[in-house]
């Protein structure tokens, strides 16, 4: 399985990223370069998760990550969330949401 990650940049706002598929182990280290080379070039991002297939911790990780980033630069980091609720579920077990409480829409 893969994940497709979408980047709609428009001048002057945040960048919206949005992405779907497989988010797994398996894509982590494509994805987290992918990610960060998109922090890195935008400053300000907005990632929308939606139709995700497959989800695990290497994923809730990647997005703490991401989220560490944003803050030592400074740059703000939303969340958009669109799951089922079996990954819900998942996010709510092992504790995550909590840590983007402020940065979830």
């Amino acid at each position: 399985m893969h994940y497709s990650l979408v980047t709609n940049a428009q001048g002057g706002k945040p960048a919206s990223l949005h992405l779907c598929g497989s988010l797994t182990i398996r894509n982590a280290r494509p994805l987290h370069a992918e990610l960060l080379e998109h922090a890195h070039k935008l400053g300000a991002l907005h990632l929308k998760i939606s139709g995700v297939e497959e989800m695990d911790v290497a994923f809730m990780q990647i997005l703490l990550s991401l989220q560490h980033y944003q803050l030592q630069r400074n740059q703000p980091f939303s969340l958009q969330l669109d799951l089922n609720p079996a990954l819900n579920n998942l996010l709510q077990l092992a504790g995550i949401e909590k840590n983007f409480s402020t940065n979830l829409q």
